[in-house]
């Protein structure tokens, strides 16, 4: 927060200009698929038009490409007919974040409450390796980085081609089968409508509902990249890639260890497990 003396005028008072700022602000916004744009009657000539442009490459790559060159139509159509929505949340957090510089002098039981979740959205500072504390967000994002990279990235094992002998063959050939046979487009089908379309968005931005709403128009290129998984088609980065949320184990945390990272993928990652998952219970 900053606080700014201005010129006195026409009074005996001088104005005070104060100005709120976080971490989170001045940094690219990721694009995030809104349900209220599904309400529109141009939204789906909109997705219709991006989406039938030719794009001459592997299945797989086909949908990550049209996915990505979609986000584009969409932020554009977005800003003619509503306007930047996202400055306009904005302005309102930055409204909320003056409220709550008022509240900094409130003693109550509620403002206490209050201040107490809002230190909580922000990690302030972190002990790194050597036990000292570090305080700038790009020191805080170094640690970051190194202390999950270490949690995520596997050790070289050495392995034995027996190894595999010693282990007990639980599934009968049919059930295999089962588990690998490429999927009809109406199994595919069932599992986008079966699953959480407002669950928690992935890095791409999309929504479960923007895929049921679009279906129509994007179902067949879904249908021939799902296949192609099952074909042993290696998936991109685009759609492997996830955002992790860190949830603090305690109330005072102090090092990265004391928080829970939760993963959260992309719509098109969870429809393999998914499908993967519904045909084991078949098992």
């Amino acid at each position: 927060m900053s606080i700014s003396h201005l010129a006195r005028e026409l009074s005996n008072h001088a104005p005070l200009l104060i100005s709120v700022s976080t971490r989170l602000d001045n940094k690219p916004r990721p694009f995030r698929f809104l349900n209220v744009w599904m309400r529109q009657d141009e939204f789906l000539p909109i997705i219709r038009e991006s989406w039938d442009q030719s794009c001459p490459k592997s299945p797989m790559q086909i949908l990550c490409h049209k996915l990505k060159r979609l986000r584009g139509a969409i932020q554009s159509w977005n800003k003619e007919v509503f306007g930047d929505i996202f400055q306009g949340v904005k302005k309102k957090e930055e409204e909320w974040w003056l409220a709550m510089v008022q509240m900094e002098n409130d003693e109550s039981e509620g403002a206490r409450v209050v201040k107490q979740r809002r230190l909580q959205l922000v990690i302030h500072k972190v002990k790194n390796e050597r036990g000292e504390w570090v305080e700038s967000e790009e020191a805080t994002g170094e640690e970051a980085v190194q202390f999950f990279e270490k949690m995520f990235t596997a050790q070289q094992t050495t392995s034995s081609p027996d190894l595999i002998q010693n282990i007990p063959k639980l599934l009968m050939g049919e059930d295999s089968v089962l588990l690998e046979q490429v999927p009809s487009k109406e199994e595919i089908r069932r599992v986008v409508f079966d699953m959480d379309g407002e669950s928690a968005l992935g890095s791409d931005g999309y929504t479960g509902k923007f895929f049921t709403a679009a279906w129509s128009i994007i179902g067949d290129d879904m249908a021939r990249a799902v296949c192609s998984f099952f074909c042993r088609v290696e998936l991109p980065r685009a759609v492997t890639v996830t955002s992790i949320v860190l949830i603090p184990k305690i109330a005072h945390t102090q090092n990265f260890s004391q928080f829970r990272p939760i993963s959260l993928c992309n719509f098109v990652n969870k429809i393999f497990s998914r499908l993967l998952a519904d045909r084991l219970a078949k098992v």
